[in-house]
Parts: C-alpha cells; structure tokens; sequence
C-alpha cells in the first residue's frame, strides 16, 4: 500500500474518531435529502403554473 493512501486512511481514520462526525454527517445527509426535495416541490409548481397556462 503507498504512503498516500496509508495518509488518507489514517486521516479517515481520525476523522470517523471524531464523537460529533456522525451528528456531521447526518446533518450533511439531510441537508441534501431537504434541497432534494425543495428541487422536486419547485419542478411541480412549475408544471402545475404551465398546465394552468394552457387551460
């Protein structure tokens, strides 16, 4: 195994040892899950707007 990688993991390492990491990295998880879904609700607005247009 090379030096980086051997750097890298043992950077995860003490990452992963970090008592708040999975606090961090639900909250990063459900901040993509809420963008997600603001994406999706504006995405119907806009066809729910165009088919009304069109009535």
């Amino acid at each position: 195994m090379n030096e980086q990688l051997k750097k890298e993991i043992a950077a995860k390492a003490a990452e992963m040892a970090d008592p708040n990491y999975i606090k961090r990295k639900m909250l990063d998880d459900l901040v993509a899950q809420r963008a997600s879904i603001t994406r999706k609700i504006k995405q119907i607005e806009m066809e729910l707007e165009a088919e009304a247009c069109v009535q």
